[in-house]
């Protein structure tokens, strides 16, 4: 099971990465990083209360694109019956999953920053 949770994990953080600003499927991507920054855009209450309307879109792509710990659910719903099939082990190897891409993802994040 931790050896499906690594493969599942590693195509996750594969696609994440395929993703990033500068890369081959950034396209995918670049509509919710310009929906963040429009929202982060609006300065005042009034004209942030009109911005309600990205938030849903936003919270929509976390477990499909932006978010790595967040991709492991939607990610492993789809790897892990590819796999082996459905049955209750998903539930633990969904867990495995996420805390492998939040580490994984944490180490790739620090060695973009030094170098």
């Amino acid at each position: 099971m931790i050896e499906l949770a690594f493969k599942i994990s590693l195509i996750t953080i594969g696609f994440r990465c395929i993703t990033d600003k500068g890369m081959i499927l950034y396209f995918l991507r670049s509509p919710f990083d310009k929906l963040v920054d429009r929202k982060t855009g609006y300065i005042s209450t009034q004209e942030y209360k009109k911005a309600w309307k990205y938030d849903w879109l936003i919270y929509l792509a976390k477990p499909f694109i932006t978010c790595s710990t967040c991709m492991a659910s939607v990610h492993t719903l789809l790897w892990y019956p590819y796999f082996i099939g459905w049955d209750l082990n998903i539930i633990p190897t969904m867990l495995m999953v996420a805390t492998m891409n939040t580490v994984i993802f944490a180490v790739i994040e620090l060695v973009k920053k030094n170098i």
